[in-house]
């Protein structure tokens, strides 16, 4: 064959993709001429650069291959999902329905770009862009009720709090609380990955509050995590991690308002953060600091009160 240029190969495809919406005939990909052009335009695709139209063409052919030829050719479906898979993470136009394959495949592809995340620091943000792009394609086009939506949803929040690292963009932040909410509704209130989407959306509200001080925002988090206690069984690590955070957080509050109850609440949760903890958790030396240092605050509070009362009158 004529050593023709990939632009040449992507037009005979076309030309081909334009007879065939006529003819409807899928023996006319079996073309041993068409399958040369495909090798060609997969051979100058480039990952970093990514060309949709030629994405889109080459499924399209292999998909036709694959109806001609059976299941004997089950490497024409598995080429033009990847083919499909990278057309949907990268924005291109698909054949609907959407196989489930190609949903699979784009996801994992997506979870490939959000473990770049420790390219270099130049490479980040447009691994981060893409890793934001391709995650809220896949869940536009997955149904409320795909067993795996909620795992598309925590993707994207993660993705969109990467990017957040890389950019500190505020909107970032609001939409991943967003998805994080939808996340809660998406997940069952009697399966535990409810409990880790409260955990979650709790951790993105404290982030927010960091930010803005805004005492919703402490209020909503410190409910949601209660929440989520309500769920965890007992014996479950994430008990003592919730409780230990829920104490860190009233603490803050605490410290911010200065209330009496609010100290109280802080050391009846850290003490039982502290009896649910293993004793090689990760916040128990810093909760048992923490613990002893109000404890020691209040005492001397509650001494200083004392001191300063005035003795009970005595009736003659």
């Amino acid at each position: 064959m004529r050593d023709i240029s990939a632009e040449k190969s992507f037009e005979l495809l076309v030309q081909w993709q334009c007879g065939f919406n006529i003819s409807k005939d899928h023996t006319s990909s079996l073309d041993p001429l068409l399958i040369e052009h495909a090798h060609r335009l997969i051979l100058s695709y480039r990952e970093e650069d990514p060309d949709v139209d030629a994405l889109a063409i080459l499924g399209k052919l292999h998909m036709s291959r694959y109806i001609a030829l059976g299941e004997k050719a089950r490497g024409e479906w598995q080429t033009a999902v990847a083919m499909f898979a990278r057309c949907l993470i990268y924005g291109g136009e698909l054949p609907l329905p959407i196989a489930p394959d190609v949903l699979t495949e784009a996801a994992s592809l997506a979870t490939e770009l959000l473990m770049l995340r420790d390219a270099e620091a130049t490479d980040d943000l447009v691994l981060a862009d893409r890793a934001v792009d391709a995650w809220q394609r896949i869940n536009a086009v997955t149904p409320a009720d795909h067993p795996d939506k909620a795992d598309y949803l925590l993707m994207l929040s993660s993705a969109l709090l990467m990017r957040r690292e890389n950019m500190n963009e505020r909107a970032d932040l609001e939409e991943a609380i967003n998805v994080g909410r939808e996340l809660v509704q998406a997940t069952s209130i009697h399966q535990s990955e409810h409990a880790e989407a409260l955990h979650h959306l709790g951790h993105m509200l404290s982030m927010r509050f960091s930010i803005t001080e805004d005492p919703a925002d402490m209020d909503e988090m410190i409910s949601v995590w209660e929440q989520a206690l309500r769920i965890i069984p007992e014996g479950d690590g994430l008990r003592a991690t919730l409780l230990a955070s829920i104490g860190a957080e009233l603490l803050r509050r605490y410290l911010g308002t200065g209330s009496p109850p609010g100290l109280d609440r802080f050391i009846a949760t850290t003490r039982q953060a502290l009896r649910t903890a293993p004793a090689d958790h990760q916040y128990r030396e810093g909760a048992l600091f923490s613990l002893n240092t109000r404890l020691e605050q209040r005492s001397q509070k509650i001494r200083a009160t004392e001191a300063i009362e005035p003795p009970p009158t005595v009736e003659p």
